[in-house]
């Protein structure tokens, strides 16, 4: 696999301030536009939390990229997620493939998406779906 499609929706997408995320992004995606995912968004803090979940209320916004050298990039994306790829019974995320929607409505079919894999109940919900500006300095 050399390239894959990832949707970010937290403190992965550019422009949240945080250097080292700015530049790893910089090395090995490129942008494809804004999009948004089937679920919903929850404040845990430093990072936020997405939850699969359906209904017209229940959208995360963020960007689609293009990641080059994906089974290189993927590893290091998955260890900065808490990922665990041999054990999926562990780590705090766990990366799913998705459908991502452009605007416009275009599908992006088989993108990758990092989702929260315990209960987010103590959480506050992001009713915007959006994380932007949310990011702690």
């Amino acid at each position: 696999m050399s390239k894959a499609l990832l949707f970010f929706y937290g403190t992965l997408q550019t422009g949240t301030g945080i250097r080292r995320v700015d530049r790893l992004l910089a090395r090995c995606t490129r942008d494809v536009g804004r999009a948004w995912i089937s679920g919903r968004l929850y404040d845990l803090g430093r990072y936020p939390a997405a939850v699969a979940s359906a209904g017209h209320n229940a959208r995360i916004h963020g960007r689609v990229v293009e990641l080059r050298q994906a089974q290189r990039w993927l590893k290091v994306l998955d260890d900065y997620e808490g990922v665990t790829p041999l054990c999926a019974s562990d780590g705090e995320y766990v990366r799913t493939q998705i459908t991502a929607y452009l605007p416009a409505g275009r599908r992006v079919l088989n993108c990758w998406a990092y989702f929260y894999r315990q209960s987010p109940r103590w959480a506050r919900r992001i009713r915007t779906g959006s994380y932007i500006g949310r990011v702690p300095n």
